[in-house]
């Protein structure tokens, strides 16, 4: 709405004329009051154009009233008193002169209002036939919406922003196109800045807002045509609009260059052009960010942001027109931002010289000039530095001489500076969020600030931030002089202390001095690294560490040890004792961490020259046998010796047993001097050992020949038994006879002589061959199917007593059968299970017709038990090839254990010792034992455990259960003596 325009009266006139409304919309009724004439008198009445505005239709009019002249107090004085007033009406055109052309008389102009009466005295007025227009800006910090200037008291806008506009248009009618041609300064050539670029949504920055003008809420339209010749659609433009739809948005820039036109057209949903109808319209329009405006003012693309525009305000009003057709609604009030209220967010700092390192920024400490100062953006919005935040742009600080932000001033030393001024193309946008680092340069810490975070970051330093640009706190600015001793004024500086830090090894070896040869022998080197701190300033963690003598394989590398502080002009010396076997130069590196987590080291090296060791190495071996048979247990003596002149360190002793020697288990035993051997093992021989010079190792070694898939059986085939011994000089030695290092022992394997059955062994003939006296053996012997020596003697020629075995229950040696000694001993080690039988009880037992009573199944088990073991004696196999079978031997040892579950314990070992009732000999009161008939389950089915025993055997606890069925025992065993097996 325009306000009322009232002509002054002529000089000493008291007549009057005035209208109700100072504007009206065509079709609206102007109420006409004139006064100040004599009671009763007649007036005149005259509407014209003014000759200076008439308006759209482009010509001047004169307008009837009717009727007229009116007289006071008349019929057509609508008061209808003659009281000195007379009241009229006027019907404002809505069309042409009848035209029909939709452009009423006067839209848009200016008209003059003349009252004459009776004595010829006139009065005069203005009104505007026009829309009602009024134009709002938003203003931030009073949180208004205003029609006038703002300062920068009342709101505060940063480069970049959109800011928020509405106009309200009054007096609209449905059917009627309407346009506004919206004004926007763009550019400043004095100052090389921008203003405003194009429209955006109203609240895309300054959100919420509330609704203007009191109207209905406003609904987004962004439906509409939209041509610009030099910027894109913004993308979501939307207008929000009360009462009425955008039809197009089209833009043109002035002729100037200097401002731009957003011609905006519309139309009412709603109205019949009274001034009570309304339409509301919000749109927002983005200040410029530096490099932004296009115009023709502006040829080389190139401007400040709209912080920059100065001196007179940056304007927005609704004035000209543009396209034909519409009904252009002009002019408005002018809005403005006055200088100051456009800002740049801002961030700056100051860099200085702690040389004192106390974090304050004392009097005499200058600033660094060349630093770089980094800005990164926080990217994933958490508040913290973190290396998932983007770096955003870089500045470096001033060295005194140099103006970083472009305003024509040079800038302290050390000054940085983040803007659109200093870095056009990285503005700091309204909410955006920033962190402030330094990059450290060698040899400096930083001393300042020692907060917000307590451990440096990732780029060795503490940062400042997050700094959040908003409109009340879009600046943030270190001043120079202020450290920690004035943290309010210190936001964004930062102190640094220049360090030189330096590390020194010497690295020696033996009692050679540095740089020196150490000559010696191979064996155990001891290595000196002594380490310095030749810098100024303290070192931590100090760590050692040597290549072993292998560069660029650190795989192997080893640390010698680490030096928790290490003071300046102070040494420390670690020590490392490695063997040496060959020529070796290895390095050694000595890395200390500075106070600001920086690293110095330093390398050194030794050199070691191994003289070589000598000697002759020499290995023996035998079993002093040249021929055995399958089942026989051999020893072999190993001999490994050093005759000299030097020690051979970690020589391997090596015997890899054939296939076909089993059960093998040694011994050594060192003498003179030797080391390192292996006390006992099973299996081959694989032993690393130190033999000085006139040492040696003796080996003994036992296993059992094993025989072929029917070895028990009788067979005229020969093979062998070759087994060879080495030993190998370790790399350091060099043996100087090569041809002793080995040793073979040969033993030819006869086949075995045949099983024979319980008969045979009983037969007055064959006793002989196991009577235990040598030489009275039948004329059969040589044969192959014969053992050719007596039993009873030839296996125990390592037995304590040579051919005799030692009675556990009597502890005397004596002729006979040891059942179960099967490494030939005579004797019952610690392992085995055995039972004993003198020669006159085997044949008691092997012969049934001497049994007291055929009904106790232990004479059946014990006939073949003594049949089996006379079969092995013999020279018979008891094992198959394949040592998951359940074999002879298996059931030679159930046996055992049957026997020992079910007789009397002789010598209280928790087990029976196989005395069977009635045998001759060794009858005694604990002797006199029950029996076990074959109906017994013991016999039919086994045993489970001694508690499952007669009362007589429960006490035989230390047997190994269970045990199987009797009869299963038998059954086996007598196959074995059958050749049935």
């Amino acid at each position: 709405m325009t306000d009322n325009i009232f002509v002054d009266p002529l000089p000493n006139q008291d007549m009057t004329v005035s209208t109700d409304k100072a504007d009206y919309a065509p079709g609206e009724t102007v109420k006409i009051t004139a006064g100040g004439f004599a009671k009763g008198s007649t007036i005149t009445f005259v509407i014209a154009d003014d000759p200076s505005d008439f308006g759209d239709d482009g010509d001047r009019d004169f307008y009837t009233l009717s009727p007229n002249p009116i007289t006071d107090g008349g019929v057509a004085d609508l008061d209808g008193n003659a009281n000195g007033e007379v009241v009229t009406t006027w019907f404002v055109p809505t069309d042409n002169n009848g035209t029909g052309s939709g452009t009423p008389d006067a839209l848009n102009g200016t008209l003059i209002l003349t009252a004459t009466g009776s004595d010829g005295q006139a009065a005069t007025t203005m009104f505007m036939d026009a829309l009602g227009l009024t134009l709002n800006q938003w203003e931030t910090i009073t949180a208004a919406w205003k029609n006038g200037q703002a300062n920068p008291n009342q709101a505060t806008y940063l480069e970049g922003d959109v800011v928020p506009y509405s106009v309200e248009v009054s007096g609209v009618s449905t059917g009627t196109i309407y346009g506004i041609r919206i004004n926007m300064n763009t550019y400043q050539a004095n100052t090389d800045a921008g203003g405003f670029v194009f429209i955006d949504t109203y609240d895309k920055s300054i959100s919420p807002l509330p609704d203007n003008f009191g109207g209905a809420s406003p609904v987004a339209d962004s439906t509409f045509t939209f041509s610009d010749p030099l910027y894109s659609q913004p993308a979501g433009l939307t207008f929000y609009v009360t009462n009425g739809d955008v039809l197009s948005v089209t833009y043109s820039n002035s002729a100037s260059g200097l401002d731009r036109f957003a011609d905006v057209t519309f139309t009412a949903n709603a109205g019949t052009g009274g001034n009570n109808d309304k339409t509301e319209i919000y749109w927002g329009e983005k200040l410029a960010l530096p490099n932004e405006v296009r115009s023709n003012a502006n040829p080389d693309n190139l401007s400040k942001g709209a912080a920059g525009f100065t001196g007179g305000s940056l304007q927005t009003k609704i004035e000209g027109s543009g396209a034909s057709g519409p009904t252009w609604i002009t002019p408005s009030n002018a809005v403005q931002l006055q200088p100051g209220v456009v800002r740049r967010g801002l961030i700056s700092g100051y860099k200085w010289n702690d040389t004192n390192g106390n974090s304050q920024w004392d009097t005499g400490e200058l600033g660094l000039g060349g630093w770089t100062i980094n800005l990164y953006k926080d990217t994933n919005n958490n508040n913290t530095y973190d290396q998932n935040d983007t770096l955003y742009s870089t500045a470096v600080t001033s060295n005194g001489s140099q103006d970083v932000n472009g305003d024509g001033v040079n800038d302290p030393l050390g000054y940085y500076e983040f803007s659109s001024a200093a870095q056009p193309n990285e503005p700091l946008l309204r909410n955006d969020k920033f962190f402030v680092l330094e990059d450290l340069q060698p040899g400096w810490t930083q001393t300042y600030p020692t907060t917000p975070n307590g451990t440096p970051n990732s780029m060795g330093s503490n940062y400042w931030g997050p700094f959040t640009i908003t409109s009340n706190t879009y600046e943030f600015k270190g001043v120079s002089g202020a450290g920690s001793e004035d943290p309010t004024n210190a936001v964004g500086n930062f102190g640094n202390q220049q360090f030189n830090p330096s590390i020194e090894v010497i690295k020696t070896a033996g009692d050679a001095t540095d740089g020196a040869t150490l000559t010696t022998l191979a064996g155990n080197v001891t290595y000196s690294y002594k380490v310095s701190n030749t810098g100024d300033v303290v070192l931590s963690n100090v760590t050692v560490k040597d290549d072993n003598g292998t560069p660029g394989n650190p795989s192997d590398d080893f640390i010698v040890g680490t030096i928790a502080s290490l003071a300046v002009g102070t040494s420390q010396t670690l020590t490392s004792t490695r063997s040496i076997t060959t020529d070796t130069t290895n390095i050694a590196t000595a890395t200390g961490t500075t106070p600001i987590n920086g690293t110095v080291s330093d390398t050194d090296n030794a050199v070691v020259d191994v003289i070589a060791r000598t000697g002759d190495l020499k290995i023996t071996k035998t079993d002093y046998l040249t021929k055995v048979v399958p089942g026989q247990c051999v020893t072999y003596t190993i001999v490994v010796s050093n005759c000299g002149p030097d020690t051979a360190t970690h020589a391997l002793v090596e015997d890899l047993f054939p296939s076909n020697l089993t059960d093998v288990k040694w011994t050594s035993k060192a003498a003179k001097g030797a080391t390192d051997n292996k006390a006992r093992g099973t299996d081959n021989i694989e032993d690393y050992v130190t033999l000085p010079a006139g040492s040696s190792i003796t080996y003994k070694v036992t296993g059992t020949v094993v025989g072929g898939p029917a070895s028990h059986k009788v067979s005229d085939y020969h093979r062998t038994l070759t087994n060879t011994a080495t030993v190998t000089a370790p790399s350091d030695f060099t043996d100087t006879n090569l041809e002793n290092n080995t040793a073979t022992d040969i033993d030819t394997i006869m086949a075995a002589p045949g099983v024979h059955n319980a008969h045979f062994w009983q037969n007055t003939k064959w006793q002989k061959s196991w009577d235990g006296i040598q030489g009275n053996e039948h004329s059969q012997k040589t044969r192959p199917n014969f053992p050719d020596s007596d039993l009873l003697l030839s296996p125990y020629t390592n037995s304590a007593r040579s051919g005799k075995v030692l009675d556990p229950i009597t502890r005397r040696y004596g002729v006979g059968l040891l059942i179960g000694d099967y490494n030939h001993n005579g004797k019952t080690d610690k392992k085995e299970n055995t039972l004993f039988y003198t020669r006159a009880q085997a044949l008691q037992i092997v012969d049934s017709s001497m049994h007291p009573n055929n009904r106790d199944t232990r004479y059946i088990l014990g006939r073949d038990l003594v049949t089996s073991w006379l079969n092995y004696l013999a020279g018979n196999s008891i094992d198959t090839p394949n040592s998951k079978d359940q074999d002879a031997r298996d059931y030679i040892n159930e046996g055992i254990h049957w026997l020992q579950a079910l007789t009397p314990d002789q010598n209280r070992d928790g087990k029976g010792d196989g005395y069977l009732q009635g045998l001759t000999g060794n009858e005694t009161s604990n002797s006199r034992t029950p029996q076990i008939l074959a109906r017994s389950s013991y016999w039919k089915s086994g045993i489970s455990s001694a508690s499952n025993l007669p009362n007589s055997y429960k006490s035989n606890t230390d047997v190994l259960y269970p045990i199987d069925a009797g009869i299963t025992i038998h059954t086996h065993l007598d196959n074995y003596n059958n050749n049935i097996f």
